[in-house]
């Protein structure tokens, strides 16, 4: 593994973390204020639509990743596991062979 590869590993994981919390985090503020909404009714009806939005917005991105990975890996193949040519299958006779 090479220091360039360490490079790209930890950038994709950083480009990928920071969306996926900032959803995460919105979520669960929405989901907060929706409980700590619950004596009032305009504000309750306005956590709710934000929460709704935010679950939106989860399922987009997450749908989005799964299309763009889909994408790559049909156009472009999997780099990330090369493959590795199996041997020719031998017949059961040589295992009588001494």
């Amino acid at each position: 593994m090479t220091l360039t590869t360490i490079i790209n590993m930890m950038t994709g994981l950083v480009a990928l973390f920071i969306p996926v919390a900032f959803i995460i985090f919105a979520f669960a503020w929405n989901l907060f204020m929706l409980i700590a909404s619950t004596g009032d009714a305009k504000k309750m009806q306005q956590a709710k639509a934000r929460l709704i939005w935010s679950i939106i917005a989860m399922f987009v991105f997450f749908s989005l990743i799964g299309i763009i990975t889909v994408l790559r890996l049909t156009f472009f193949g999997d780099d990330t596991h090369p493959t590795v040519p199996l041997e020719q299958p031998r017949n059961i006779f040589h295992l009588l062979e001494y």
